[in-house]
């Protein structure tokens, strides 16, 4: 996700509203179908070095 934004603390407060909906499945415009997307956030943000 760097490549295609500056600042991943303001995108990851953004994807907060994931953990609210807790979609199925999650359309995304440079990748990718992710399904349970809520599910996958936390390994995410480990992952990104983002707390």
């Amino acid at each position: 996700m760097p490549m295609f934004t500056a600042d991943m603390e303001e995108a990851f407060k953004s994807s907060s509203i994931v953990s609210h909906l807790k979609p199925k499945r999650l359309e995304v415009c440079h990748g990718n179908s992710v399904l349970q997307p809520e599910a996958q956030m936390a390994d995410y943000r480990l992952k990104s070095g983002i707390q």
